[in-house]
């Protein structure tokens, strides 16, 4: 008799055992299923708010780069009005220069002292070549630098 009660009683506690395993695992699934959730939701939302950033990051650049690159072609079509005003003879270049005296012993027949001095044609498009590169650089330099202090924060 002691034996079949001792027999119900171990059966019973591996029905206890066995039925909160059971209990205990669907709690810790639901636990488990709500966790996930969470973290997928998290996901998503961090998903969300870096493609809003990355957003307006790429407008802030696509903006600061049709700025720059309309004050370029601004920039280009000064050189190029300031060539053709030099071509056409509407606009001059002078230099800031004087001549050395010319000695009036040996002086040379037809000299023209009262002249102002003038850059040759070709130096006239040296300088301008070299202005335009000039500007050119300027103006992408300062574009990534402000480029690099708005958008590379």
């Amino acid at each position: 008799m002691i034996q079949s009660r001792l027999v119900v009683a171990v059966l019973l506690l591996a029905v206890g055992v066995a039925v909160g395993w059971f209990v205990n695992g669907w709690r810790l699934g639901e636990l488990h299923a709500q966790y996930q959730l969470a973290q997928a939701q998290l996901v998503a939302d961090t998903q969300q708010a870096a493609a809003v950033k990355g957003a307006a990051w790429r407008d802030q650049v696509a903006e600061l780069d049709q700025h720059h690159a309309q004050e370029l072609e601004d920039a280009d079509k000064e050189i190029s009005d300031l060539r053709r005003r030099l071509a056409d003879g509407t606009h001059g270049m002078r230099v800031a220069a004087s001549c050395r005296d010319v000695s009036t012993e040996t002086g040379a027949a037809g000299v023209d002292d009262e002249r102002a001095p003038e850059l040759t044609t070709a130096a006239e498009q040296d300088y301008l070549d070299f202005r335009a590169r000039y500007t050119r650089q300027w103006h992408q330099l300062t574009a990534c630098q402000e480029f690099i202090r708005t958008a590379c924060q």
